[in-house]
Order: C-alpha cells, then sequence, then structure tokens
C-alpha cells in the first residue's frame, strides 16, 4: 500500500507558496542591483567624477538585499554599509584621493557579494583582489605616457644659453633656508608649505606659515622668503584664507579636489605683482585610473577668489603653471619605457623579455632635478637621463618649462653624472668629524655652460 504524503491545512501551503515566490523575486531583484552594481561601477572609471558615489550607494543597497534577515531587505546591513561607505568617502576627502578609485571598491565589493556563498568565486574573488592592483600600478606608466606624451625633442644647441646664467648656482639649500624661516617664526606658528621658484626672476626659497590652531585662525597668516645665494629673509604679513595645512574646505587639496574630482598634486605659495597667491595643480585621471595627463592649476588669491589656467599654458603670471610632483614620476616613465625618438615610441618591455630585445633608448632618471631661473621669468626645471648600464654618464637631459616639456640628447657632448662630480670633489675634502652638513639633502650641483659648479 502506498503511503500517503502528509497533508497540510491549506493557510499553510498557501503561505508556503507565497514564501517561494516572494524568495523567487528577491532574488531577481537582488541579481539586477548586483549587475546594475558593476555596470554603474565600469562607468564611473571612464573618468574621475562624484558620480563615483552612485555605484558606492547601490552597493548598501545590493548588501541590505543580499542579506534580508526576517523580512525583504536587510536594513540594519544596509545602514552598516552605508556608514562604512561615509567613513570610506571622508577618508578619500581627507587624504584628497580622487573619487575614480571609490569606483573601484564599489566594484570589488559587488564582485565580493557575488562570490559569497561559493568556494570556487570567494577563491576567484580573492586572486582577483590582488592581481588587478598590482597589474594596473604596473601598467599605468606605460599607458600614460603613450596616451598622453607631452614631450617635445629638441636640439642639445639649445642648451647653451639655458646653463649661461650664473644667478642659477643656488648656494642655501634647503636645509638651511629652512632653518631660517623658523627663526622667524613665533611660537605659536608653524611652516606648512614650501617650494623654491623665481620671484622678480630671482630664485627664493618660499615659506607659507600658518598658526598651530587652524580650526581657530583658519588662514595661512604670512610668507617667508629666503634668497638662495645671499640667505636674507622677508617676511610679508598675509591673510589668506585658502592655502596649504588649513582646515576642512580653506584646505586648498582638499577645496580643488571638491571643484575637480581629479588628483591634486603640487600646491604652492608665490608672489606676482606684489600680491600673494597660492596655485594647485589637478591632473586628469581616466580609463580606469590608467592614464593620467596634466590638468589645470587653480590659482587663489588673497580673498579665496579663483582662476584656472591649462598647464603648460605658458601663463607667466605664475612661476611654475605646471605639476612638478607629477612630471617627476611623468619623466621617469618616460624614460623608462622610451623605445624611439624618430618618431616618439615606447615599448611595454624596455628590459627586455624573452624573445624581445631590450630598448637601445631605455634610461633610468637621475635622482636629482635642477631650478634655474627662466629667461622669461619662471622656475625651469632640469632633469638628467642615464644609462643603466653606466650611471656615471648623462644620456639626456629633458628641460619644463611653463609652455612644455623638452628632451634633448647629450650622448655625443659626453656630460659627466653630478653625483660622479660631486664624488670627485668630495674625495678632495677633509672628512667631516661631526655635525650634520647643511647641503647634505640640498640640491646644491648647478651647471654653468657645461661644466660642473660645487658650492
Amino acid at each position: 500500500m502506498a503511503a500517503r504524503s502528509p497533508s497540510f491545512p491549506r493557510g499553510v501551503a498557501r503561505q508556503r507558496n507565497a514564501g517561494r515566490e516572494t524568495g523567487g523575486g528577491g532574488g531577481l531583484l537582488r541579481s539586477i542591483a548586483l549587475l546594475l552594481g558593476i555596470a554603474l561601477s565600469l562607468a564611473t572609471m571612464l573618468s574621475s567624477t562624484w558620480l563615483s558615489l552612485v555605484p558606492l550607494l547601490l552597493l548598501a543597497v545590493g548588501a541590505g538585499l543580499k542579506y534580508p534577515g526576517q523580512g525583504k531587505f536587510g536594513v540594519k546591513v544596509f545602514l552598516a554599509v552605508l556608514a562604512l561607505a561615509a567613513v570610506l568617502v571622508l577618508l578619500f576627502l581627507f587624504a584628497t584621493v580622487p573619487p575614480l578609485y571609490l569606483s573601484w571598491i564599489s566594484l570589488f565589493g559587488f564582485l565580493l557579494l557575488l562570490s559569497l556563498g561559493s568556494p570556487k568565486r570567494l577563491l576567484l574573488f580573492l586572486a582577483l583582489l590582488v592581481a588587478v592592483p598590482l597589474l594596473l600600478a604596473a601598467l599605468k606608466g606605460y599607458f600614460t605616457v603613450t596616451s598622453c606624451n607631452i614631450v617635445r625633442v629638441g636640439s642639445p644647441e639649445e642648451l647653451k644659453s639655458l646653463f649661461s646664467n650664473p644667478s642659477s648656482v643656488v648656494l642655501v639649500g634647503h636645509a638651511m633656508a629652512d632653518a631660517i624661516a623658523h627663526a622667524q617664526l613665533s611660537p605659536n606658528e608653524r611652516v606648512a608649505e614650501w617650494e623654491e621658484v623665481v620671484i622678480e626672476e630671482a630664485p627664493y626659497w618660499i615659506f607659507a606659515v600658518t598658526p598651530l590652531n587652524t580650526i581657530a585662525e583658519n588662514y595661512v597668516s604670512k610668507l617667508i622668503l629666503v634668497h638662495v645665494q645671499t640667505g636674507e629673509a622677508r617676511v610679508i604679513p598675509v591673510r589668506m584664507p585658502v592655502g596649504s595645512g588649513l582646515w576642512l574646505t580653506n584646505n586648498i587639496e582638499m577645496r580643488t579636489l571638491l571643484a575637480t574630482a581629479q588628483p591634486v598634486g603640487n600646491a604652492y605659495p608665490f608672489l606676482h605683482g606684489g600680491k600673494p597667491y597660492f596655485a594647485a595643480c589637478a591632473n586628469a585621471l581616466a580609463h580606469l585610473g590608467l592614464v593620467e595627463c596634466p590638468g589645470e592649476v587653480y590659482v587663489y588669491d588673497e580673498s579665496g577668489n579663483v582662476r584656472v589656467s591649462r598647464q603648460f599654458s605658458g601663463d607667466a603670471s605664475m612661476p611654475e603653471n605646471y605639476d612638478w610632483e607629477y612630471l617627476d614620476w611623468y619623466v621617469k616613465e618616460w624614460l623608462y619605457y622610451l623605445s624611439g625618438l624618430s618618431p616618439v615610441s615606447f615599448t611595454p618591455f624596455p628590459r627586455g623579455f624573452l624573445w624581445i630585445p631590450a630598448s637601445p633608448y631605455s634610461q633610468d632618471l637621475l635622482n636629482m632635478t635642477l631650478l634655474l631661473p627662466g629667461r622669461s621669468g619662471g622656475t625651469v626645471r632640469v632633469y638628467f637621463g642615464v644609462s643603466p648600464n653606466n650611471p656615471n654618464s648623462v644620456v639626456s637631459i629633458i628641460v619644463a618649462n611653463n609652455t612644455g616639456v623638452y628632451y634633448y640628447d647629450v650622448k655625443g657632448l659626453g656630460i659627466y653624472s653630478p653625483f660622479y662630480v660631486q664624488s670627485l670633489v668630495q674625495a678632495r675634502l677633509p672628512a667631516i668629524s661631526g655635525g650634520d652638513p647643511y647641503a647634505r639633502d640640498a640640491q646644491l650641483i648647478y651647471s654653468r655652460g657645461y661644466p660642473w659648479v660645487v658650492p
């Protein structure tokens, strides 16, 4: 006799069927939310904007749908993920990290939600979590120089006038200038920013000073100028509401990030026409964060008013119309991936890989940058490329000014590395028995013509 199947009251059966229908609908809604979140994360990676907050908010919704608890939507899970996202946004804001990377975090968050419940998918997610950031970091330099080549090749003859200026010899290094500037401070002040710039065709170390308690006194209180040759100090009282080291949106880096949603590089004070200004450089981040190109310079006056100028536009109203922090990284990557000059080309394997030979043009960037007064009054930065096999010989000179970046092949000139020249000079000096020389960390080797001058 066949066993009878257990019977249930009609109300219980109806509740079970309704539960299955609700679970199916909830699963479909959850899948749609997760797939939509992945699509939005990828879309907001094409350029850095504050729209990257949208997939982060959707991630909290997806987590609430993934773990509904006793109801159809997990309110506690949603609020917990939302609070975590808010903390993350604040951390990015205070660290001035562009929001494009929030989209990457959202993408990995959605992938994590999809992989939970399956050990194989979770293992694949962990592998991607480790491999993708490493791959992006390795490829960013190559994709940037190939997508955004800002260097022009010039003739070495153009260098003769650049290195013939006697005022380019810096006798007061940063360590000594910093000591001179600190002697001008009161007990409740601190140096918030410094830079070496050209003011009135003369090079100066310039220091921006703020009160110690910027919550109560949220402004730049003075600028201190120290001449790079004489060490003479000038103190200029100011009251600038926007600058480095200030609180919240008075901080120039945070204010520029809020206005642009782009990576903020070098920020520095300067004088023009006797008036104080503070500048911050913003670059353009795009293509999943793999490409970063020069963007704009945001210049704030003593009243906090802003004007915007394109980098390398030749703007003579500021000493540096470019981001030297970005340029230091860019020139290093440009020299490393270089594979040809006529025309300029690059290779992803500059030092060779398997059957691919090494590029004869690939160079290392010398860890020393010269700052020279330009003929038009701006600051000129000079970089040196050396051969990986012979770091004592300079292969190329790269010059950056307010109009652009220029590459010069100087292999035929036989210029020795300045560090090699410095070692020759130090070998002839008596050993220092004690103390700490001011010039230890200063860039004190400058060229006049093609000989090196070692103060």
